[in-house]
């Protein structure tokens, strides 16, 4: 079996100097340079398409890394779309799994919990800027999403502030939702599986008027499920309308909304001994208790207004309402245990709703100057989040053991409240791209955004004690490059900026400058197979300056101080597409190497980041039988290896490397019937993660073997 543990000792520059090698073998040397227009390299891929190929992993033209629609082989950034059928192949049910499928990016969630979590390139994705649906940024803690809704899933890996402001370094992760279709049609889907786990949904869309101009879509689903250990569940109803309407040929109105809720009980997992050991707990015996809930409710509703003023200029409008809340009573570990198996355990009581606001126009299109045609998108985006959170409260109850544990035992602390963390924050931002083709085969991309941030607190607590208000703004600027040196190859390279402004404030009585990620990044591009297989090849280096940290003068106290001297680099290879009808596959590795020279605390200097394996590869594939008796049989299934990473950022413990199996059989040749069947983690692999960069609360257990079945009426 691969394995790429052996390749631990691999050094970044030897990567580097393989590059052109690998990508000299991947291109057949009887291919000629490009003689066509861009325009007619186009018109030659949409007639390949219409000709039959399945193309169910390939990714389509988007526009997430430029908000100019385009061919992801033609963007000069990395970027990853995970399509509806890789989704079902990988059993990915939440935004940490959808993330996970892309090079250097690794899920970290709690098994069925509230938050979702994930590392991208050594860095979290920020939970108030890095996730997004439809392009409008989200805030993660209790927001609520049926996977169902989605239609396929964007990964711009990198910086991408000039786009939406405030954006943490290692990924951006949109998800597109489902739209109405003027084909009337009903799908009724069943889902049962291990772990008492059941789904209904009802999907139906079709045309409203006999014009075709107005189309509608409703999803109705509920699912329940239990973790393998009972330590979790999971309940979830969602209601999902949307309409579409033509107003005329060149001008569409699409609305989008969604109501979702959602009971979860989870566990934040075991904990080290003293002597920094995985506490050896079977698995079978994991720490359970039925007092820890979240109670969850998200209402999502967006309009959208688009325009083509000609062939040449078009306009998007869009406005969007997001409204989440929880109630949420945990207990949990803390800390360090003994050999035998005590350690403390707390209670933690919140309920928090955040409210978000926001509004986005963009201004796209095409001009002809100096010979040749070439594309702009101009930019304003505006969002408020309103957070309420009125109070929390920490219960101790007493020391348990982990591994003769008998919960039952424990008084439940009285409710002690404090007001903390509410909170108002707007951004405000004004962008623009060009685009300029000079010759056939040369792209050359410059932009700039302004943005502004103002964060108001609210209460007695105001934010971590701080009541006054912040406001910054700056100028963040963006430049590409990209040269076609085949007609099926691109080079391309890039400079972007992260942006994150931190409430934080220093001794001196003000506060931090905003903290910035500065990425370079190259690499080269190329569709192979008759443009059936897209393949990518990046080197990027990302500086992080200005990162917040406690003041080592003033221990103990809310006072921080900026640290550079923090270093992220790394190789990405992605593969996806048909390489030949009915085989689809999805290959991707990822290097990553952080260097940290400066610190508050000297134990930081030199170690790895937390949770950031130097090494993951990732390969998902399916070949389904196109013709004969077994058409509309496939079989397929997934590896995915992952090496050792550090549990925090003092190289206190690696969690175990771990390669995770699964399988998938389908069948759809049945009229309006198809089948499904997916084993996740066949080999019941013991996979570990740290939620928050700290062993103090825990390391959980994560993705059990398990086995689900699905069944697909269309009516």
């Amino acid at each position: 079996m691969l394995n790429v543990h052996s390749l631990a000792r691999l050094d970044l520059k030897i990567i580097t100097r393989l590059l052109p090698a690998i990508l000299a073998l991947s291109v057949p040397a009887t291919q000629s340079f490009a003689q066509d227009t861009r325009s007619g390299a186009a018109e030659e891929v949409d007639e390949i398409v219409v000709i039959g190929a399945k193309r169910k992993f390939a990714p389509s033209d988007s526009s997430a890394a430029t908000k100019i629609r385009m061919d992801v082989f033609d963007t000069p950034q990395s970027l990853t779309i995970v399509s509806r059928e890789l989704m079902n192949i990988s059993g990915a049910d939440s935004y940490g799994d959808v993330a996970s499928l892309a090079p250097n990016t690794l899920d970290n969630d709690r098994d069925l919990s509230m938050f979702f979590d994930a590392v991208a390139r050594g860095f979290h994705v920020d939970f108030r800027q890095g996730y997004k649906v439809n392009s409008v940024p989200i805030i993660n803690e209790g927001f609520v999403i049926d996977f169902d809704l989605v239609e396929r899933a964007e990964l711009v890996r990198g910086p991408s502030s000039i786009l939406y402001g405030q954006s943490d370094y290692g990924s951006t992760l949109n998800l597109q939702l489902k739209k109405p279709q003027a084909q009337q049609q009903t799908i009724g889907e069943v889902t049962l599986g291990a772990h008492q786990k059941y789904k209904l949904l009802v999907d139906t869309t079709g045309s409203l008027t006999d014009s075709e101009r107005l189309r509608g879509r409703l999803i109705l689903a509920h699912e329940d499920t239990e973790h393998a250990q009972d330590i979790a569940s999971r309940e979830t109803t969602t209601v999902a309308p949307s309409l579409s309407y033509d107003i005329d040929d060149d001008t569409t109105i699409d609305l989008t909304a969604f109501h979702s809720e959602r009971t979860v009980k989870e566990s934040w997992g075991v904990a080290l001994t003293d002597t920094f050991e995985l506490l050896p707990v079977d698995k079978e015996r994991y720490f359970s208790t039925d007092w820890g809930r979240s109670i969850q409710r998200t209402t999502y509703i967006q309009a959208n207004l688009l325009h083509e003023f000609n062939e040449d200029l078009n306009l998007s409008v869009a406005g969007a309402y997001s409204d989440s809340a929880y109630d949420w009573r945990e207990p949990y570990v803390w800390g360090l245990a003994s050999a035998s198996g005590d350690v403390d355990f707390w209670d933690y009581n919140a309920e928090r709703e955040l409210k978000i606001w926001t509004a986005n126009t963009t201004l796209s299109g095409s001009f002809d100057a100096f010979g040749g045609k070439h594309e702009f998108m101009l930019d304003a985006f505006y969002r408020q989040n309103r957070d309420d959170n009125p109070c929390c409260y920490f219960g101790y109850l007493g020391t348990i053991n982990l591994l003769s544990h008998d919960p039952t035992g424990f008084a439940m602390p009285p409710a002690v409240g404090s007001p903390v963390n509410s909170q108002d924050e707007k951004d405000l931002g004004f962008g623009g791209l060009l685009l300029l083709h000079p010759s056939d085969r040369l792209t050359i991309m410059a932009g700039a955004r302004w943005t502004r941030y103002e964060n108001t607190p609210r209460g007695a607590g105001g934010w971590f004690g701080l009541t006054d208000k912040y406001a910054d703004d700056t100028v963040l600027p963006r430049f590409g490059i990209v040269y076609q040196i085949r007609e099926n190859m691109n080079l391309f390279a890039s400079y972007s900026e992260g942006l994150l402004f931190r409430r934080a404030a220093t001794a001196t009585g003000g506060h931090l400058d905003p903290e910035q990620g500065k990425q370079w990044e190259a690499g080269i591009k190329a569709k192979l197979f008759d443009d059936r297989l897209n393949m990518a090849l990046a080197y990027f280096t990302i500086d992080r300056d200005n990162v917040a940290a406690s003041d080592p003068d003033f221990p103990g106290q809310p006072f921080n101080i900026g640290i550079d001297g923090q270093k992220h680099e790394g190789v990405e290879f992605e593969a996806i597409g048909e390489p030949v009808p009915g085989w689809n596959i999805f290959l991707s590795y990822g290097y990553t190497d952080v260097t940290v020279t400066d610190a508050p605390f000297p134990g930081m200097i030199g170690q790895q980041r937390a949770n950031t394996p130097r090494h993951q590869i990732k390969l998902y594939t399916t070949y389904e039988v196109l013709e004969g008796a077994l058409q509309g049989l496939s079989i397929g299934g997934g590896i995915v290896d992952i090496g050792k990473r550090e549990i925090d950022n003092f190289g206190t413990y690696k969690l175990p490397a771990y390669t995770r199996v699964d399988l998938r059989l389908a069948y759809d040749a049945l009229e309006n019937v198809s089948f499904s069947l997916n084993f996740l983690n066949l080999t019941d692999e013991d996979i570990l993660a740290s939620y928050d960069e700290s062993y103090f609360s825990g390391i959980l257990f994560q993705d059990y073997r398990t086995v689900i079945g699905k069944v697909i009426m269309r009516f």
